[in-house]
This record gives structure tokens, sequence and C-alpha cells, in this order.
């Protein structure tokens, strides 16, 4: 199923067999398209669908010109995949094999969606492409808004939503919220008397904002 979340898209595909996810990509004909990105020979997947995206959203098609593949860097996110903001106002992703998979078999009607919604949070999915055996997805960002003065957009709350346990608030006004973990591992903190209030000996104010935030995210 497709998640996207804060000005992240993100996917969690199904479990595919090696040979499945070979057939799949080979079924792709699409993909033999390259084009230059970041100095280096890309291919492209699936570009006849996004090149509407990006024509209807007014995306110029040097809109990756100024990314670079060292401007990656920890997205902080739990899967640990690589990103890359840009300067004018666009993300560029690395995508695991899986995310990969899905935004494959997703691509017509996640870019048919597209096409007919006018107004959401939701990031729009620009360009899928390969560069030296590593998969990436160029999307917009709902935290900048375009134009001559570009600027970056501070919203009050800031959540990692997937419908889960982990949704989370991630910053309030533009300030982060300190995650504190309790793990079973963690023998010097009280696992769940502090977080009900039942006891004080080892909270602390960080941990209390980041439950208040995850019963926000709730």
């Amino acid at each position: 199923a497709l998640r996207i979340c804060g000005g992240f898209g993100v996917m969690d595909a199904p479990e595919k067999g090696r040979e499945e996810f070979k057939a799949l990509a080979r079924d792709n004909k699409e993909a033999k398209s390259t084009v230059k990105i970041g100095g280096k020979e890309v291919k492209l997947y699936g570009d006849h669908d996004f090149a509407r995206i990006r024509k209807r959203k007014g995306v110029p098609e040097d809109f990756l010109s100024s990314f670079k593949f060292e401007d990656l860097s920890d997205g902080g996110g739990k899967g640990g995949s690589p990103i890359a903001f840009l300067s004018n106002g666009y993300i560029v992703k690395e995508l695991a094999e899986g995310d990969h998979v899905a935004l494959l078999e997703m691509r017509e009607s996640l870019c048919s969606w597209e096409e007919n919604k006018e107004r959401s949070l939701l990031v729009v999915f620009l360009l899928h492409f390969e560069a030296s055996g590593r998969y990436f997805a160029a999307m917009t960002n709902v935290f900048y808004v375009k134009g001559k003065k570009g600027r970056k957009v501070i919203w009050k709350y800031q959540f990692d939503l997937k419908g889960c346990r982990d949704d989370k608030l991630l910053r309030i006004n533009g300030r982060k919220i300190t995650e504190v973990h309790k793990r079973w591992y963690m023998f010097y903190n009280c696992w769940f008397g502090c977080d009900d209030c039942l006891c004080t000996c080892c909270g602390s104010e960080d941990r209390r904002k980041y439950m208040a935030g995850k019963a926000m995210g709730d």
C-alpha cells in the first residue's frame, strides 16, 4: 500500500520474490530511455506518465539541474533512505527495491490521481529513475512555496503519519521534537509507569513531549 507522510513520499511494497521483481523490471520497456542527471546517465521509468504530471504542474524540464548525488544524506526516517532537499523546492529520495517495485506497479493509477487532483498536501511524484544500480524518485516539497522569491514554509505542526503506532509529531513551529525511546534493554528507565504519570523517577521533559506528540499523531 502507498503511504505518503509529511513532505516525503514513502511506499510500503508487498514482499516480492527476486524472479518476480526481475520480470516486472524487464516488462517496463520505458526504462530504456535515458537522460543525464547529476552528471550521470540515468534510466527513466514510466516517464510518459510523469512527463504529463510535470507539464500539468508547470515543472520545468531542468528542475533537477542543481541536483548532485553527493547532496543525498540521511533523511532521518526509520528506513534510513538518503534524501536531498533542493534549493528550488524539490526533493530527490533514494528508493529501496520494494519501493521501486511498488512505484512501477502503481505509477499509472498514481499519475491518474495526481493529474485530476487540484489541491492536496500529498507530495507529487515527478520522476522515477535508476542510476548506478540505485533507484530514485523526484517529487514536490510541501514545505516550500515556489516563485521568484521561493521560500520555506513553517507549518505549526509537522507530523510523520503512517497510520500505525509509529505516528508522531516531528516539529512544532519549526522546532524539532527530540525522540526519546524506551527499549527493553534500557534497564535504567521505567518502561511504562513514567509515561502514564504513575511515577517520575526516570521520566524526562523530552520524553513527555515526545509521548504527547505521539498521542497527537494518533
